[in-house]
């Protein structure tokens, strides 16, 4: 039970994780949101200040913060608001109402959601987290990390280089903490490299300004930039692999790395960018698949109509065995009015006899083939337009009991 309350709550539940190493694969039973999402959730009520909001994220080290009333999400408060807020108007900002600033309606998801479709509604909406929740009620929070760490590990991927941002944006060592809230919110982005001449030193994100606001340690608009910085740098060479560089990312607990080295930056990669290329991996494995199950339904209805034809083609040579028997019976009983011995041979016969085997025995193979094949294509999801060609069987069965 969610126990909501005007500074926030926390649950005493486990986050659902996936295990270290899981590798899944792109399959019809997807990982859905449910089994990755944090069960733990922050919450303010709607009529606590900004600042509050600010410190309590800062506390439990969260990128947002649910807001609630009666137990129903009715906003949410981001870094990129704080961001924002900080960025054009600091004073008024922290000292104003959640409910003024926050985001909403919030984007939220049923549990069965798969985790390639939370991606692509998450890119789609240009938000880092989704509320899961079932009959309206909060029972969970995923996040981008959540969404990088189960996408990376359904498929092998390219080389970093191959998804990297190439414009970075940088500033210098002297800009202050406002100067590059502005660049990151006139820029939509989340994070801005700090160089001193042409050597990066250090990496300033949304979440690095958050956390010297909430210690309320200067003002902003006089901070240098570098009293926030992360440092030193973690850098990537382009060669590295997309896997490699999400788990770098997992392990380091950090949400972006430089590509090249401090002296030659060549890219920036963000967990976005792993999750733009993942799904459109996916996305690919997922028509690639929808394209066989066409192909295998094409190549089922095919042998269904040989074997069709081959069925046919059984049918006349039993009437034409037919046909010979009973002209081989009519010529007999002709003879044998003249002569005792029988105007067909035995060997004549019992070639007829193992050729009524022959024929049994192709015909039984023939419709276990025509039964796998149907059940190949149900195996995949796709249905047959062919119908069962008609059977031979009892013309075979009739005349190899004549002795034909």
């Amino acid at each position: 039970m969610l126990d909501f309350n005007e500074i926030g709550y926390r649950t005493e539940t486990t986050p659902a994780t996936t295990e270290t190493g899981l590798s899944l694969e792109f399959s019809d039973t997807e990982l859905n949101v449910g089994d990755i999402m944090t069960e733990t959730i922050i919450s303010v009520g709607p009529h606590g200040t900004v600042g509050l909001a600010i410190q309590e994220m800062a506390r439990y080290k969260i990128s947002c913060i649910l807001v609630v009333t009666a137990g129903r999400a009715v906003g949410i408060l981001t870094e990129r608001d704080v961001l924002r807020g900080i960025a054009t108007r600091y004073s008024d900002f922290v000292r104003a109402t959640i409910a003024e600033e926050m985001s909403q309606p919030v984007i939220s998801v049923d549990p069965n959601t798969t985790v390639l479709a939370a991606s692509k509604l998450m890119a789609c909406k240009k938000i880092k987290r989704l509320l899961i929740t079932r009959e309206q009620h909060p029972v969970g929070v995923v996040t981008q990390t959540d969404i990088t760490s189960a996408l990376t590990s359904m498929s092998p991927f390219r080389d970093i280089a191959s998804l990297m941002t190439r414009d970075v944006v940088t500033v210098s060592e002297t800009a202050t903490m406002t100067e590059a809230a502005q660049l990151m919110a006139t820029g939509n982005i989340s994070c801005v490299v700090i160089v001193r001449g042409n050597k990066a030193v250090g990496i300033a994100t949304e979440r690095d300004i958050l956390q010297r606001v909430a210690l309320s340690r200067g003002d902003p608009r006089t901070t240098p930039v570098t009293e926030i910085m992360s440092s030193p740098v973690v850098t990537v060479p382009p060669t590295f692999s997309v896997m490699s560089t999400s788990r770098m990312m997992d392990q380091m607990r950090i949400h972006r790395l430089l590509v090249g080295s401090t002296t030659d930056i060549q890219g920036i990669v963000t967990q976005t960018d792993i999750i733009t290329a993942v799904q459109r991996k996916l996305e690919e494995a997922c028509q690639a698949r929808l394209q066989t199950k066409s192909d295998v339904g094409r190549l089922a209805d095919s042998a269904m109509t040989n074997l069709s034809s081959i069925q046919d083609l059984f049918q006349e040579i039993l009437c034409h065995h037919r046909f010979v028997g009973e002209s081989a019976k009519t010529a007999e009983s002709r003879e044998n009015a003249a002569s005792p011995r029988s105007a067909i041979s035995e060997c004549d016969q019992d070639e007829a006899t193992l050729h009524g085997r022959i024929l049994k025995e192709l015909e039984t193979r023939i419709l276990q083939t025509q039964d796998s094949l149907a059940k190949l294509a149900s195996m995949v999801g796709v249905p047959t337009s062919g119908k069962p060609a008609p059977t031979a069987a009892d013309h075979l069965l009739g005349w190899s009991e004549t002795g034909v």
